[in-house]
Parts: structure tokens; sequence; C-alpha cells
């Protein structure tokens, strides 16, 4: 079972968390005022981009962000098929002339992984943006059907597999002129703990 934290050890973590925003928010700053910003997304025009976890939170402000520099974007989520629909609804009616999916996919299962890239790989789609964002924070315990810890199931080894099953088409889609991307979203609450890789399972 995982332990409960500490009073102190939840002061640090909100602590730490406002400290790392304000390093986010000033490096974004200066990253827009340099201008350029506008100098990659002006490219992005009919490129395609997939990003897990795109109907909530970083991930749908991101996929609006795509959407609104001409590109497509294909979203890979565990939501239900009536959170799906209405989030793909905003989006649409945000962005007609963009087109955007959204592709079910469960991130504890490597199996649906290897669907959702079977899948992705027959559609014939490009893809020049492959965003890792999907993740799970203070779940309960558990072990997923592979046998792994559901955070590290969902948060790493899931993307690490995807990442794998899709370099092809991830290189393929890119060029000197526009060369394709890996983004993976992480947290800052590695800082606090350390990992040990001798067993990923452990707690």
């Amino acid at each position: 079972m995982i332990s409960r934290c500490s009073v102190s050890e939840i002061i640090s973590l909100y602590i730490f968390s406002a400290w790392y925003w304000f390093v986010e928010w000033f490096s974004r700053l200066l990253w827009l005022r340099s201008g350029l910003a506008g100098q990659v997304f002006m490219r992005c025009e009919g490129k395609t981009a997939l990003i897990t976890g795109g109907t909530t939170g970083i991930g749908f402000e991101t996929a609006k962000k795509l959407l609104s520099f001409g590109m497509n974007v294909i979203i890979g989520s565990y939501s239900s098929s009536a959170e799906s629909e209405k989030c793909l609804q905003l989006l649409r009616s945000l962005y007609p002339k963009s087109k955007v999916e959204i592709w079910y996919v469960d991130l504890s299962s490597m199996d649906s992984v290897k669907e959702f890239a079977e899948k992705y790989l027959r559609s014939g789609l490009p893809l020049h943006i492959l965003i890792n964002n999907a993740g799970i924070m203070f779940a309960p315990y558990k072990i997923t059907e592979d046998g792994l810890e559901s955070h590290m199931a969902v948060n790493y080894f899931s993307h690490c597999l995807l990442t794998k099953l899709l370099l092809p088409c991830i290189k393929q889609s890119g060029n000197p002129k526009c060369k394709a991307r890996i983004i993976n979203v992480s947290s800052c609450l590695h800082f606090l703990s350390q990992i040990d890789f001798s067993d990923l399972n452990s707690l």
C-alpha cells in the first residue's frame, strides 16, 4: 500500500510546485517575446500531430493551440464516448478548418497501446509531432494486466512503447526543412524523490 504523505511533505510539494510554475512562466514569457514561437508554428499548417490525454487539462489546451495553427490533430484518450464526443464537437466548432479526431486508448494496457499504434499506422497519416502527455497522479495502488504498477504503466511504459511503434512513421514524416518532433510532458515531482531502477514496481 502507498504510505500517507506527512504534512511537511505536502507543504514541500506545494512550495516546490509554486516555484517551478514561476520558472516555467518566466521561460514561456522569454520564448514568446523572442518571436521564436511564431517562426516555429507558422510552418505547421497541414501537418499532423498526435497527443495522448488531449481531452482535458494541459493536453486539451495543447490540442487547441495546435489546431489554431492549422494542424490536424489526433487525440488518444481514455475518456468515455460521451465526454470524447463533447470535446470533439467543441474543438471542431472552434477550429472548423482543421481536422481533429479522438481515438480510444487505454494506456494501462500494453495491448491497447499496440492496437492504437496499429490503427494509426493503417490510417496512412503522417506524424509530424508526437506528444506523450497523458498521465495519472495519486491513483490507488494497482498492478495492471501486464504486471506493472499503474503509474509506471500509464505515465512511462505505455508512452515508451507507443513511441517505439510509431517511430518509423515519425522518421518518414520529417525532413530537413520540417523536422518531426517527439515531445514528452512530465512532472516536476521527480525532483522530490528517487527512483529505484532495480525495481520499477516499488513505491
